[in-house]
């Protein structure tokens, strides 16, 4: 497996950069300060917690536009560089050269940073985005379905793209601009991959809407995915009886924590282009699932007292949903009056992926 990510949290030529020359197609977009973090949480999980299905974890290389710092295995701060484009292409050819040796490999591509949209065609940003006012994509911009649709030419052909950036259509941009998309990256030349490369693509947002972070903090599909990888993704393999978790079923698995996060209902990871799917990462145990208890009716919330078992897991009080994460596995939730022993109300919980609702009706 080789691994590739891209972070862009400093734009010279938009709000709040530092170069003079501003851009002033996209109002209202600026600095970023989860996708360093973000990426430096994916390579402290590449190193320490992922388990390849097949094969071993050959590659990770890092672009990052910002602050953030990268160790190495040994503890020793490593030097990246950053995330323009004539970087981008020659890491992209390295990439593209490492997975180029067999089909049996496995390459995965991660993006976090700014995006939009022309229709349905959608553009990842880079830092030197905006430094041609009159051709900005030619300059400073991926088009992301070429890119992934001209990777299909690479021999290896378990492919992963995840890409956490918005997907909305600014008007004034769209005006300006029309179908600019960016660079393809990987010419689409005539190959024998079609129908055999298995690519997946998952988007943090829908077209049209945002995708969130948080001021220093890792982006809240950063956060999720890694959430789903301890078991909201996985699915029990048939030939080894381990949980894996799956390509095409890390959108569900993500969503199931997104949904928890203050981007509930705001953003929403979406499949892209999607050919076949394949295993990714072994879980080293039984797979962790989110529960999630509602109240019903919800003005009994504050009321009562929840407990699950076998488990010590209690909540007292709540005003909202009792958010919890168990392992794969039957339960018992029981509703009190806060304070008291008295139950009234018994749900059978089977804690299982993508994630476990469980309504327990406490009262009128």
């Amino acid at each position: 497996m080789h691994v590739l990510l891209v972070a862009v949290g400093d734009y010279p030529h938009l709000e709040g950069g530092s170069s003079t020359e501003r851009f002033n197609g996209l109002r209202g977009v600026g600095q970023l300060s989860s996708p360093p973090v973000s990426a430096r949480v994916m390579v402290e999980w590449l190193r320490n917690d992922f388990v390849p299905y097949q094969g071993k974890l050959a590659s990770v290389e890092v672009l990052c536009s910002g602050t953030e710092s990268f160790v190495d295995d040994d503890g020793i701060k490593v030097v990246v560089e950053r995330a323009t484009l004539p970087q981008l292409r020659a890491a992209v050819a390295r990439w593209h050269a490492r997975g180029n040796v067999s089909e049996d490999d496995t390459l995965v591509f991660m993006f976090c940073g700014h995006g939009v949209a022309s229709g349905a065609i959608s553009s990842l940003l880079l830092e030197e985005f905006g430094d041609n006012s009159l051709d900005p994509f030619s300059t400073g911009a991926v088009a992301a379905d070429d890119f992934i649709t001209g990777m299909r030419s690479c021999k290896a052909l378990n492919q992963l793209f995840l890409l956490d950036a918005c997907r909305y259509i600014p008007i004034d941009y769209q005006d300006e601009f029309g179908e600019s998309t960016g660079v393809p990256l990987v010419k689409g030349v005539a190959h024998s991959n079609l129908g055999r490369s298995r690519q997946v693509c998952i988007w943090a947002s829908k077209l049209g809407n945002s995708a969130y972070g948080r001021p220093g903090y890792p982006t809240i599909f950063t956060d999720a995915l890694l959430a789903s990888m301890r078991g909201a993704s996985a699915r029990q393999d048939e030939a080894t009886d381990a949980w894996v978790v799956q390509g095409t079923a890390l959108a569900e698995g993500i969503n199931e924590f997104v949904k928890r996060s203050e981007a509930a209902n705001k953003q929403f990871a979406t499949p892209g282009m999607m050919t076949e799917g394949f295993p990714l990462h072994v879980l080293a145990g039984p797979p962790i699932i989110p529960v999630n208890v509602v109240c019903k009716p919800a003005n009994r919330y504050g009321t009562v007292d929840l407990r699950c078992g076998p488990g010590d897991y209690t909540a007292s009080g709540l005003l909202g949903p009792w958010h919890l994460e168990l392992a794969h596995g039957s339960y018992s939730m029981t509703a009190h009056p806060m304070g008291k022993e008295e139950v009234i109300a018994t749900r059978l919980c089977i804690a299982s992926p993508p994630g476990t609702l469980v309504l327990m009706q406490v009262g009128e």
